[in-house]
């Protein structure tokens, strides 16, 4: 990890910008192949979320994800489907609600690093905690707890892939 951290710092004291850094497009080849993970078991939106990785971290775009996104959007140009719904799927899928898709987007991360600083700070983890938090942030302490568990998942997976002695940076493979 201190290979990488110094690569980045390196990149961003040339005057780059610090998201297509290879720190930054270490963590994002990661959330791409999670995204090959959700396409491959079906959900065809995930072409589009990984694509705008890539185009927001400065990345070519691998082989998979080119494949789909063009086999796709060429059905759109053949006109063989009429709309992007017909190609990807609706975007928002059966059962799911907007509204509760837009709150998770925006209070999720918010709720879990609100859950850790308390925690540093002394409070137990536990439903008190989940129960003032969701509070704050006008969600159940059910939810609260989801959302913590998520996001700690997610961080502890990023931080295996960060520690890991063998890994390689995009760019400098």
């Amino acid at each position: 990890m201190a290979g990488l951290l110094a690569a980045q710092r390196q990149w961003e004291l040339g005057g780059n910008p610090s998201w297509s850094g290879p720190l930054y497009q270490f963590h994002a080849a990661a959330r791409v192949e999670a995204e090959r993970g959700a396409f491959e078991a079906g959900d065809n939106i995930a072409i589009l979320a990984a694509l705008r990785i890539c185009c927001a971290h400065e990345m070519p775009a691998p082989e998979w994800l080119s494949l789909a996104f063009i086999t796709r959007y060429d059905k759109l140009l053949t006109r063989r489907e009429k709309s992007l719904d017909d190609v990807f799927g609706p975007v928002i899928g059966k059962g799911k609600q907007l509204h509760s898709l837009r709150m998770r987007r925006e209070k999720a991360l918010a709720v879990y690093l609100e859950i850790r600083r308390r925690s540093e700070d002394g409070d137990p983890i536990g439903e008190a905690l989940f129960a003032a938090v969701g509070e704050k942030f006008a969600v159940s302490a059910s939810v609260a707890e989801r959302w913590y568990y998520e996001a700690k998942n997610e961080h502890a997976k990023l931080a295996t892939a960060l520690s890991s002695e063998n890994h390689e940076t995009p760019g400098n493979t």
